[in-house]
């Protein structure tokens, strides 16, 4: 099934590069979308990290554990806030341990920083689920780890989606052939697919898991005060914009090389 999320990732790595920068527009609220957290989230966590030198002198942690605040990749490449601002969306992933696009990095960072996103989500009056971090306030349990791993799919399908392309397409086609290639009937391949790969586990059944409903649920209101909605709004904006521009910007180095990547 590795091989299968290889080939995946290869029949649309030239639909990643190719997409159309897609802007969406706001609510009457004129509040970010989902899609503009994640975009914002990702390039907030490896700036927090760089602006913070004290973290950069850390030892890389063992084998067995996974450090939020440590750069795992292209140390000499973000060493500023500019840097981080007009890297391609695979530096920035691979900085922090995850994956490129194309290997799924996107997804991993989703599930990485769920409960951030929850906090974020529901300060804008977004559908959320309740994590430790906070989120959805009209409710007192948490999302457990399968809930979380299907919204953050979901996220992750709608982001590819954004740029044109139809993970799950291609998912259900190269589960399909793999259960008929093995004989193994749907129970047997899912549960051997949670103990093999996660990721592909989590876009696979995100569809058969009973999502809690607020998740699925409408707008509701903001949380921000207006002299906070007026602060914060550009700042995700501005991100956002600024991936979806230079998601794929030209990087050529040998960090990678160097340093070993620690994948969650």
């Amino acid at each position: 099934m590795t091989e299968s999320l290889k080939a995946i990732a290869a029949r649309y790595a030239s639909a990643l590069k190719a997409a159309e920068v897609i802007t969406p527009s706001g609510d009457a609220e004129d509040r970010p979308t989902a899609t503009d957290i994640w975009l914002y989230k990702l390039e907030d966590a490896v700036a927090n990290i760089v602006k913070y030198p004290h973290r950069l002198d850390k030892k890389k942690p063992e084998e067995d554990g996974y450090d939020h605040f440590y750069l795992y990749n292209h140390r000499s490449c973000l060493s500023t806030i500019e840097d981080v601002q007009n890297a391609s969306d695979d530096v920035l992933l691979e900085a922090l341990g995850l994956g490129s696009v194309e290997e799924w990095g996107w997804l991993g960072f989703m599930i990485r920083d769920f409960a951030w996103f929850t906090l974020l989500a529901a300060n804008w009056g977004l559908p959320s689920m309740r994590t430790s971090y906070g989120g959805n306030s009209t409710v007192t349990v948490d999302a457990n780890e399968d809930d979380r791993g299907a919204q953050a799919a979901f996220y992750f399908l709608e982001l590819m989606r954004e740029r044109g392309v139809d993970v799950m397409a291609d998912v259900r086609t190269s589960a399909q052939a793999y259960k008929e290639q093995n004989n193994l009937s749907e129970v047997e391949f899912v549960t051997w697919l949670r103990g093999h790969n996660e990721l592909f586990y989590f876009v696979y059944t995100c569809e058969s898991v009973n999502i809690r409903p607020e998740a699925k649920g409408g707008l509701s209101e903001v949380e921000y005060s207006a002299d906070q909605r007026t602060r914060f709004r550009p700042v995700i904006r501005d991100a956002a914009e600024r991936r979806r521009r230079n998601r794929n910007a030209p990087h050529t180095c040998d960090c990678l090389q160097r340093d070993q990547s620690i994948s969650i």
